[in-house]
């Protein structure tokens, strides 16, 4: 909350525009200094703000946007509040994982053991101007950790036919997927155990490859679940996201790994 110290009352004559952004302290407890306020153009203006760093990391981005639902400006001296509608500026991603079917080859069962899942070549660093109600300027790929078995203290995670959540859902900057070879390119990497054999194996996937027009939009929510057939090969079809300003879902994404 904001309380003017003196009380501000309503001019007759004019009228207010209010501007609001959350939170006001980085992790470190520091005030964040990268976001202004650009009067001539009505717009929160967010500089060089940066996802993957340790002050800014898991932190929820809103704007109260003047262009939504803070325009509505009043030229009355009423004692009544100004509207600070917010909208989420970032986007969100979520893993889950499970066994298409039963892990059973001649009478005995096997198991798959997840160790490890990444995101990699993700743009962590960009510009976003309320006035465009957008992201740009997106740079700084780097790779991110969903989940290591190795500094989670466990052996894994064992898979079963009910799907099983990954890590927390991972707050990232809204962006088209980058396109280029292995090591270059949009993906995500899992690795895994494999009790059949007693192997460790793991796979790429390229998120271009197996969506067109792979992005993920400002404001919304991105389940992928990694499925592991065991049996015949499948295909799978891939629905468009839904976009929307609220953490909507923008589809749930099959990736079938045999």
């Amino acid at each position: 909350g904001w309380v003017g110290n003196p009380a501000q009352y309503w001019p007759q004559s004019y009228w207010l525009t209010f501007f609001a952004h959350s939170p006001w302290a980085n992790n470190n407890g520091n005030q964040i200094t990268n976001i202004t306020i650009d009067t001539a153009n009505d717009a929160t203006i967010v500089t060089d703000w940066d996802t993957s760093s340790a002050a800014n990391k898991g932190i929820d981005l809103m704007v109260a946007e003047v262009g939504e639902g803070q325009k509505d400006r009043n030229h009355a001296n009423t004692l009544g509040g100004g509207p600070t509608v917010f909208r989420h500026t970032l986007a969100r991603v979520q893993m889950a994982a499970n066994l298409a079917s039963e892990y059973v080859v001649n009478g005995r069962r096997y198991n798959i053991t997840l160790r490890k899942v990444e995101l990699r070549q993700i743009l962590t660093r960009g510009n976003y101007s309320s006035a465009a109600g957008r992201w740009d300027s997106q740079k700084q790929p780097k790779n991110l950790v969903i989940y290591n078995y190795a500094t989670e203290g466990t052996g894994g995670i064992v898979l079963g036919v009910n799907a099983t959540f990954v890590g927390v859902p991972t707050l990232v900057l809204p962006q088209v997927h980058q396109e280029g070879s292995e090591g270059t390119q949009a993906e995500i990497f899992v690795e895994w155990h494999d009790s059949q054999d007693g192997s460790v194996k793991n796979t790429v996937i390229n998120l271009r490859q197996k969506f067109s027009n792979s992005y993920w939009g400002r404001g919304i929510h991105y389940t992928y679940y990694l499925s592991w057939e065991k049996g015949t090969p499948s295909y799978i079809e891939f629905d468009q996201p839904v976009i929307s300003e609220d953490w909507a879902n923008g589809g749930n994404f099959v990736l079938v790994i045999e």
